[in-house]
C-alpha cells in the first residue's frame, strides 16, 4: 500500500513525537527503579509538556 506524500510527512512527524514520548517513558521507568525522584519528576514534567503540545495541536486541528 502506497502512502500519499502529504501523509508521509504527517506520519513521519507522528512517529517522531511518539518516539520522544516513548523515550520519556523509558527514562521514567529507569528513574523509578533507581529511586531517582528528582530526575523522575523532571522527566515527567518534560513528558507532560510534550503531551500538552500534542493535545493543543489536536485542538488546533493540525
Amino acid at each position: 500500500m502506497s502512502i500519499p506524500s502529504i501523509d508521509a510527512g504527517r506520519i513521519t512527524h507522528i512517529n517522531h513525537v511518539m518516539c520522544q514520548l516513548h523515550d520519556h517513558m523509558d527514562n521514567i521507568y529507569e528513574q523509578l527503579v533507581d529511586r531517582d525522584i528528582a530526575e523522575c519528576v523532571s522527566e515527567i514534567d518534560e513528558c507532560l509538556i510534550k503531551l500538552q503540545d500534542l493535545k493543543q495541536s489536536l485542538a488546533d486541528g493540525v
